[in-house]
């Protein structure tokens, strides 16, 4: 289906755009996190976990229930609106906190030595 957004029909490229998106939104998570940690200081694992878990379910509701209904409406698909399905949101859901999980590990090896201010 996703590669319908694009006018494929292929799962390849289904499967491939849908990592594409999973990578920008983990990207945007983890450029806001940063952001917050800069004013507020490093989030607790617990703090992580539920803005992973807030990350994933807002992605459920907006982008896959509202955006994404909209968007194959506008390239010629049939879609409900809104497309909330419960497997959905448990992908989403798992999906932000194994994000957040993984980027208080990376984060933990400092790859990139980036000194935060004070």
């Amino acid at each position: 289906m996703i590669g319908s957004l694009y006018g494929v029909d292929s799962a390849l490229i289904g499967w491939i755009t849908h990592l594409f998106h999973s990578v920008v939104f983990g990207l945007l998570f983890a450029a806001g996190v940063s952001y917050v940690s800069t004013y507020r200081g490093e989030p607790s694992l617990v703090d992580l976990i539920g803005a992973g878990l807030g990350w994933g379910t807002f992605l459920w509701l907006v982008a896959a229930g509202i955006v994404m209904p909209l968007w194959l409406t506008a390239v010629g698909l049939s879609m409900t609106l809104p497309n909330l399905s419960p497997l959905g949101f448990v992908g989403h859901a798992v999906w932000g906190v194994t994000l957040a999980a993984v980027f208080r590990w990376s984060s933990s090896l400092n790859l990139l030595e980036i000194e935060r201010p004070a």
